[in-house]
C-alpha cells in the first residue's frame, strides 16, 4: 500500500488527464514547477510544494484545491517568504 507519494508536477499533471487513481494513497506531494492546471477533485489531498531546485529544499508547501487559484503555499514553521 502507498499513503504518501511524491512526483514532479508535470508527471502529475498527466496522471491528472489521465484520471489515473491509486487505491491507497492518501496524500500526494508535487513540485519542481508550476502546477498549471487542477480541474478535477482527487480520492487524495493534493499537496504543491516550492523551493530552490538547486537546493532541493521544500520552502512553500500548501493544499489545492479544486476551484481556488493556484498558487505555490505558505512559508513552512518558522519562515518567511520575501
Amino acid at each position: 500500500p502507498l499513503d504518501v507519494c511524491f512526483l514532479p508536477t508535470p508527471v502529475a499533471e498527466y496522471a491528472f488527464s489521465r484520471q489515473l487513481e491509486h487505491p491507497t494513497l492518501r496524500t500526494l506531494l508535487i513540485g519542481g514547477d508550476r502546477l498549471r492546471t487542477y480541474s478535477r477533485a482527487q480520492t487524495f489531498e493534493v499537496i504543491n510544494n516550492y523551493g530552490p531546485t538547486e537546493a532541493t529544499v521544500v520552502a512553500t508547501s500548501g493544499r489545492v484545491e479544486v476551484g481556488r487559484s493556484l498558487h505555490i503555499g505558505g512559508p513552512i514553521a518558522n519562515a518567511r517568504v520575501y
